[in-house]
């Protein structure tokens, strides 16, 4: 699915996954995922979901994966979709809250540094 404009932030882009599972080389995951229209890195409407085959690579320790691959296309999860739609709220909540009042971002960043 390489109908995406990272630098715009605009396209179709999967979000949320559920079911998700490993087959025994632990290379190949597959797990349900929605399929949305993006604005600015904000889901705007799911589109259709699809359970969705991705390559794992393993390097530095971690796990890098490729891009999703559709496999098969179901009903809408419209769990997943309003959980989705949540968590992009939050985000865009917290995004103005520390845009509107910048002393929340130095206490916060303070608040970090003491930690580590």
């Amino acid at each position: 699915m390489r109908s995406y404009i990272a630098h715009l932030g605009l396209g179709k882009k999967f979000l949320g996954k559920t079911n998700r599972h490993r087959d025994a080389s632990g290379l190949i995951e597959h797990c349900d995922s929605t399929l949305w229209f993006v604005v600015l890195w904000f889901p705007a409407f799911p589109i259709a979901t699809y359970t969705v085959r991705r390559h794992l690579e393993r390097w530095w320790g971690g796990i890098s994966a490729s891009h999703e691959t559709p496999v098969e296309r179901h009903p809408c999860n419209w769990e997943q979709i309003l959980l989705t739609w949540i968590k992009a709220m939050l985000t865009l909540w917290v995004i103005v809250l520390l845009l509107r009042h910048p002393a929340w971002l130095g206490y916060l960043l303070k608040r970090l540094s003491r930690i580590s």
